[in-house]
């Protein structure tokens, strides 16, 4: 599902809260982070996610910043989706040592060298980033950030009496 699909769902964010209040790592890559600032998960922690919605990320009191990962405690944002491959190494690290992540990255062959150096806002120049003011995802002319800066702030929620861990 996309964000635009289940962004504002009022269970989905209820349910991201309660699983992320009793988690060891509450993690998230590119757009993910929105809905776990969204649920209440990023307040007053150091996030990223993709550079077009970045700095919504304060909307949900969170510190945004411009990183392909960031780690701040028990929480590990990653920027847009390639930078999914660097935060699965740096979560890989954590839960089973940097051998294993290591060995993972060398499995995979993973040594990046892009054709361009045009991977961020940054370092695209004018024209690029011109074209990427409507970031993937965009309907009926509504971009992503004006979707997801819509989405309600929740506070953390408990888990109640009778639910289960599913």
């Amino acid at each position: 599902m996309g964000q635009q699909a289940w962004g504002g769902d009022q269970d989905v964010l209820a349910f991201l809260a309660d699983r992320g209040s009793r988690a060891e790592y509450v993690t998230s890559v590119c757009g993910g982070s929105i809905f776990l600032g969204a649920a209440g998960l990023l307040q007053g922690y150091k996030a990223t996610c993709h550079w077009s919605a970045r700095e919504a990320l304060r909307t949900f009191g969170a510190e945004p910043v411009e990183a392909r990962v960031v780690v701040d405690r028990n929480r590990i944002t990653g920027g847009g989706v390639t930078a999914g491959i660097d935060f699965g190494l740096v979560l890989l690290a954590k839960l089973r040592g940097d051998e294993a992540a290591k060995l993972t990255q060398l499995a995979m062959e993973y040594a990046p060298e892009p054709p361009f150096d045009a991977g961020s806002p940054r370092t695209a120049g004018p024209a690029p980033r011109r074209a990427g003011d409507e970031p993937h995802g965009c309907r009926d002319g509504e971009t992503d950030r004006v979707a997801i800066a819509t989405i309600p702030a929740r506070p953390l929620r408990g888990r109640t009496e009778g639910e289960d861990d599913s």
